[in-house]
């Protein structure tokens, strides 16, 4: 089994229940510049345990309501 990172840190792992999934998309095949947008998603992970998890609109800690990331799912055959 391959060890998915966690978006906003292993931290952010609250409990068996998740009311927000994560799910990735590194797609790159409808890309007429330049290359590497495959790599964004995981960019993203590696960096949200940077982020700030107090949400000052909603005055809350949204990382409270559980986030899950799930798997990247298989796109092969998948056309642009």
């Amino acid at each position: 089994m391959t060890h998915i990172s966690q978006f906003l840190g292993e931290e952010a792992d609250l409990g068996p229940e998740k009311r927000i999934a994560i799910l990735s998309a590194p797609l790159a095949s409808s890309v007429s510049w330049l290359g590497g947008t495959e790599l964004g998603p995981q960019a993203i992970i590696d960096a949200s345990p940077a982020l700030e998890v107090f949400d000052d609109e909603l005055l809350a800690e949204t990382v409270r309501l559980g986030i899950a990331t799930r798997p990247v799912p298989d796109f092969t055959g998948l056309a642009a």
